[in-house]
């Protein structure tokens, strides 16, 4: 009996593979979509049969649209996994730059990208928020993060030849927060998850959360990030200062902000601004009387490229640096974005000590050498002093 058993056992088939398997089920779901296919269109054919030619064309155009949507709904289901989730969106919102500190809790660096200051929405000029609902998203408030009559409007443009941008403010802020998840190409399968992407987004956020993270995350060039980075380096300025016509200069750069760059490019920018003010008058900001004397006002600007705020790394610092991107690697962190707190044992008074002994001893060294080289018949001394006085010499 147990000879039989081995012999079944070593005769036997092996297992199949995880591949062998897939290809299992591929065949027998596609030999099903076959078999469910023959039945729709053989049922599909009594339905037609004997009906009128108008009334065939109806049920045919009826079960396309059908088909269609169903076929978009199972690939919203397939996307909504591979978009970010909620943990990812809190992550985002909460989101600082890495900073290295000595021993007594001084900056040696950070891993800041660009220049970037977040505020609240309170802390920014009203004028900037109503030009920013007025040109971007007009229906902010009423819609869920996205608005199906300007998507709509968008298509019709577009096939009229005339294409428009059709994406909401959240929208938009799905694809400054996740650039690499959602990414910038002109792709259906893009757009999807960035709708998908704007729904969470309104489903976690208030709109004035939404309306704070938009405008501290938008790009204004020169190394500034956000609303209040770019009211510095172009106006020279808080936020909350803006007036109406600064504020409609930099919401007019969202469009596109190297084309409308009021410094490169000051004449774009003030037809820029302008279209902006028309639509800040078309939903009631101002009257048709102050618009047009807004019109008439120049480009004024303030302009002034602020300094990085990093840190120039030092020998121990860039040390530090390049130890922590290797780690993040291997760890999955994000420098830039995950506020880590790195404190190191460097005792900054000890150092700048160190530092200044080291050019002192250089200098005094560089100092023989410039004597001696030139004078190689002076006395030799023991005195590092007498050497830097003749070089002054």
């Amino acid at each position: 009996m147990d000879q039989h058993q081995n012999d079944d056992s070593t005769g036997s088939t092996p297992a199949p593979t995880i591949r062998q398997r897939i290809q299992r089920l591929a065949r027998r779901a596609f030999a099903g979509a076959q078999t469910g296919a023959g039945a729709l269109r053989s049922g599909a054919q009594q339905r037609l049969h004997g009906r009128p030619l108008p009334v065939k064309l109806a049920l045919i155009a009826l079960w396309s649209m059908a088909a269609g949507l169903m076929a978009i709904l199972v690939w919203l289901l397939i996307l909504i996994p591979l978009t970010p989730g909620i943990d990812d969106l809190e992550q985002a919102s909460q989101s600082r730059p890495t900073v290295i500190l000595d021993a007594g809790g001084k900056s040696l660096g950070t891993f800041e990208q660009g220049l970037q200051e977040r505020v609240k929405l309170s802390q920014i000029s009203p004028h900037v928020v109503k030009a920013l609902i007025s040109t971007e998203d007009h229906r902010f408030y009423d819609h869920h993060g996205i608005d199906f009559r300007r998507v709509g409007g968008a298509l019709w443009s577009s096939i009229k030849g005339n294409p428009q941008g059709g994406s909401t403010i959240t929208q938009q802020l799905a694809r400054n927060m996740f650039p690499q998840e959602i990414g910038r190409a002109r792709s259906i399968n893009r757009k999807m998850k960035e709708l998908i992407t704007a729904i969470k987004i309104e489903n976690t956020y208030s709109k004035t959360q939404i309306l704070e993270a938009y405008l501290n995350t938008v790009p204004f060039l020169y190394n500034a990030y956000g609303i209040e980075m770019a009211s510095r380096t172009y106006f020279n300025k808080p936020a909350l200062k803006l007036d109406v016509l600064e504020s409609a200069t930099l919401v007019g750069m969202l469009k596109g902000t190297h084309y409308y760059n009021p410094v490169a490019n000051p004449v774009r920018s003030l037809a820029r601004r302008n279209v902006v003010l028309g639509q800040m008058r078309k939903h009631g900001a101002f009257d048709d009387r102050r618009y047009a004397a807004l019109l008439k006002r120049p480009l004024r600007l303030h302009f002034a490229r602020l300094p990085d705020r990093s840190g120039k790394d030092n020998h121990f610092s860039a040390y530090v640096r390049k130890w922590l991107l290797d780690w993040a690697d291997e760890n999955d962190v994000n420098l830039q974005l995950d506020g880590l707190v790195v404190r190191t044992t460097l005792d900054a008074g000890l150092q700048a000590d160190a530092e200044r002994a080291v050019k002192r001893q250089a200098d005094m060294l560089q100092a023989i050498a410039d004597v001696e080289w030139a004078n190689p018949n002076v006395p030799r001394s023991t005195s590092g002093g007498m050497y830097t006085s003749m070089r002054r010499n």
